[in-house]
């Protein structure tokens, strides 16, 4: 997927609901399925980049949305 566990986009009139995080944004679920994913990368190719952070050899990259971001910095903070 291209991120984790969201709330949804748009609110269904006839189910009223609030949504802390507001909608389209990435839930504490999806922070955590982030952060998972980036763990088992680390644990499968961590080697190839010493387990630690390069700027010359890892690149992260998001789209400007809020949810595109939380997740590449949720993966990034599993990676290392």
């Amino acid at each position: 997927t291209r991120h984790g566990d969201r709330t949804p986009r748009q609110s269904l009139p006839k189910i009223p609901a609030t949504w802390p995080e507001g909608l389209g944004q990435l839930t504490s679920l999806g922070m955590r399925q982030c952060y998972e994913l980036g763990r088992a990368i680390d644990g499968e190719y961590g080697e190839l980049w010493g387990h630690r952070f390069d700027n010359s050899i890892i690149k992260l990259r998001a789209s400007s949305r809020d949810r595109a971001i939380m997740s590449v910095n949720c993966i990034g903070a599993g990676l290392f």
